[in-house]
C-alpha cells in the first residue's frame, strides 16, 4: 500500500499562475542534494564516499557536478533528457523494419536508433563541451552500425554510436539535417512542411506556433485554404513567418511517403520546389536565406535561439515549466551564456547552482519522481537487473514495454513526465522492486556484493539506507527494520530476509523520489 501513502503525503503543486514565489525556499541537506544532482547528469546514484565527503563539506556538491559532467555517462543521461523535450524516441515511424529485411528481434533496436539519431548529435555537441551553435550548423551526425547500413552515412570506425556523414548532397545543418528528426516530424501534401518548420521554432526558439491563439476573418465569402494563408491577415499573423521557414526543408520533400527509397535520402533537386508549393522561398523571419544551408546560421544569429537553450535546459534541470516569474535568475545566466560562447556545460553549471535547482519539497515545490530511464539506470548499478522482454527494454517502449505507465514521455499521447505516483505507476515500481531485490540476492550488482559481507545486520541497513536514499536512518527506524529483518530471517533464512527488505527499500518514497 505504499503508493497510496506515497499519493496521500506527497506535496500537492499550485497552479503555476496561483503559486506564490518563496524568497527563501529551504534547500536539500547536501548528500541528498548530491544525489539529485548525481541522478540528474549521470542517472545512477553517488557512492557513499561522495555522500560522506559532502556531508562533511557541503560545498563539494558544485565540484563534484563538474566532475560528473566529464563523466561518460552523462552523455547517455542527455540523450534521456533530451527525448522528454524532443519527443523523437517513438516507437513506430512511417517506414517499417522489414522495409529494410530486418528481423522481429530488431523492431526495438530499429525505432530507438532512429529517434535517438538527433538526440545523440545534441547530446554530443554538449558531453564534447562544443559551442550550441554547433547543434545547428556541424556537418556530421551521430550514427549506431545500424543506421550506418540503412542510410547513406560515412560513420567513423568504433563500436556504438559515432561521428558520421550523410553523402547524398544534404547541407550542413546540424540537428536539422538529420533523418531521425524528420522521420518523426513528418509533413502531408496539404500540410507542406509546416509542421516540421513549427517543429524547429518551438524546440530551439521557444516560440510554439501552436500555443498561439488563432483569429479568422469575418468575411462570410468562401475561398481557398491557399489563397487564404496567403493574403488573409488573420492567417498571415502565422503564415508570413512559418512558410518562408518551411521553405527551407524542401530537399526532405518526399514525392512518395512510406517509402523507403524517398525518405532515407535528401534530394537537393527538390529545394526549388518551395516557391512552387508554398509561393514562397526560404526565409527567417523576414530575412530572405540560401535555403537550409543558411538556416542554422540565421538561427545562431537570433537571440531567442540562446533564450531558449536556458529557458529549456532549466525547465529539464529544475523539472518544471518556466515562467516570467522566473526571467530575473534567467536573465544573467543567459548573459553569461551569450557571453562564454554559448557553452552549455558552464550553464548547466549555474543552474544547478541556483535555488530553484536546490529547493526541497515543499507546499511550493513538486517531489520529483525517479523517471523511467533513471529507475532503470540505477536498478542496473544497484542489482544488474536489466528488464527486456523479446529483446525490448520494458522501460524505454511502450509498445510491449511500460515507460508511459511508470510516467514516462512516449513522444506522440504523452509529453511530459508524470510528476505525481499513480496507480500503474506504484505497480510498475512494485514488480520491478521486487525482482530487482531477487538479482541483488543472487550476487549482482552494488547491492549483490555487499550482501556477501552482511556481518552485524543494523549497520548494514543503516548503510543500504544511506546508500539509497542519501538520508541517515533514525535509532527507531533501524530498530524497527533490524527487528523484522530478525524475525523474518528466523523464519524463512537469511536470504529471504534480505530480499524482502531490499524490496521494500526499493519502494522507499525516499528512493523513488529525489
Amino acid at each position: 500500500m505504499i503508493w497510496i501513502w506515497l499519493a496521500c503525503t506527497a506535496p500537492q503543486p499550485l497552479p503555476v499562475d496561483s503559486a506564490p514565489v518563496a524568497q527563501t525556499p529551504p534547500l536539500l541537506e547536501a548528500p541528498r542534494l548530491l544525489r539529485r544532482v548525481s541522478l540528474d547528469l549521470r542517472g545512477v546514484l553517488p557512492p557513499e564516499h561522495e555522500l560522506d565527503a559532502v556531508e562533511e563539506d557541503p560545498s563539494l556538491v558544485l565540484d563534484y557536478s563538474v566532475q560528473y559532467m566529464a563523466d561518460p555517462l552523462f552523455e547517455e543521461r542527455l540523450v534521456q533528457l533530451f527525448a522528454e523535450r524532443w519527443w523523437t524516441r517513438v516507437d513506430t515511424f512511417d517506414i517499417t523494419p522489414n522495409d529494410y529485411g530486418l528481423g522481429a528481434d530488431q523492431n526495438f533496436e530499429f525505432a530507438r536508433s532512429i529517434g535517438e539519431e538527433p538526440l545523440r548529435l545534441l547530446a554530443y555537441v554538449i558531453a564534447q563541451d562544443m559551442p550550441w551553435t554547433t547543434a545547428v550548423s556541424a556537418d556530421w551526425t551521430r550514427a549506431d552500425p545500424l543506421l550506418e547500413s540503412m542510410w547513406p552515412l560515412e560513420r567513423d570506425p568504433g563500436e556504438g554510436w559515432q561521428t558520421a556523414r550523410y553523402i547524398d548532397g544534404r547541407p550542413a545543418a546540424g540537428v536539422l539535417a538529420t533523418n531521425g528528426l524528420w522521420w518523426r516530424y513528418t509533413t502531408t501534401d496539404s500540410n507542406m512542411n509546416r509542421s516540421r518548420a513549427a517543429a524547429i521554432s518551438r524546440l530551439l526558439l521557444c516560440a510554439d506556433y501552436l500555443g498561439r491563439p488563432i483569429s479568422f476573418s469575418e468575411s462570410q465569402e468562401v475561398v481557398e485554404v491557399e489563397d487564404a494563408v496567403r493574403n488573409d491577415p488573420y492567417c498571415l499573423a502565422c503564415h508570413a513567418t512559418i512558410d518562408p521557414l518551411a521553405a527551407n526543408l524542401f530537399g526532405f520533400w518526399w514525392l512518395t511517403l512510406y517509402s523507403r527509397v524517398e525518405e532515407e535520402s535528401y534530394h537537393p533537386e527538390r529545394e526549388s520546389l518551395a516557391q512552387d508549393y508554398l509561393g514562397v522561398g526560404p526565409g527567417y523571419f523576414g530575412q530572405s536565406i540560401a535555403g537550409l544551408e543558411e538556416l542554422g546560421w540565421a538561427m545562431s544569429g537570433d537571440p531567442r535561439f540562446y533564450s531558449c537553450a536556458v529557458e529549456s535546459s532549466a525547465e529539464l534541470l529544475w523539472r518544471r515549466p518556466v515562467g516570467l516569474e522566473d526571467r530575473a535568475r534567467l536573465e544573467p545566466v543567459r548573459e553569461q551564456f551569450v557571453r562564454q560562447g554559448a557553452h552549455m556545460q558552464p550553464m548547466f553549471q549555474e543552474l544547478i547552482a541556483a535555488p530553484e535547482y536546490q529547493a526541497a519539497p515543499s507546499e511550493q515545490v513538486q517531489v520529483r519522481l525517479l523517471s523511467p530511464s533513471q529507475l532503470d539506470s540505477v536498478l542496473v548499478q544497484l542489482t544488474d537487473f536489466e528488464w527486456t522482454q523479446a529483446s525490448y527494454m520494458q522501460l524505454h517502449n511502450d509498445k510491449k514495454g511500460y515507460r508511459v505507465l511508470a510516467g514516462g514521455v512516449d513522444g506522440y499521447a504523452v509529453t511530459q513526465a508524470q510528476t505525481r505516483p499513480g496507480l500503474t505507476w506504484a505497480l510498475v515500481t512494485e514488480r520491478i522492486a521486487q525482482t530487482a531485490a531477487s538479482s541483488a540476492v543472487e550476487g549482482g550488482g552494488q547491492l549483490g556484493q555487499a550482501l556477501e559481507s552482511v556481518d552485524a545486520p543494523r549497520d548494514w541497513i543503516a548503510g543500504l539506507i544511506w546508500q539509497l536514499t542519501a538520508e541517515r536512518p533514525s535509532q527507531d527506524e533501524l530498530d524497527a527494520l533490524e527487528q523484522a529483518y530478525l524475525e523474518f530471517s528466523e523464519a524463512q533464512g537469511p536470504q529471504a530476509a534480505q530480499e524482502l527488505l531490499l524490496s521494500v527499500l526499493l519502494r522507499d518514497p525516499r528512493f523513488l523520489s529525489y
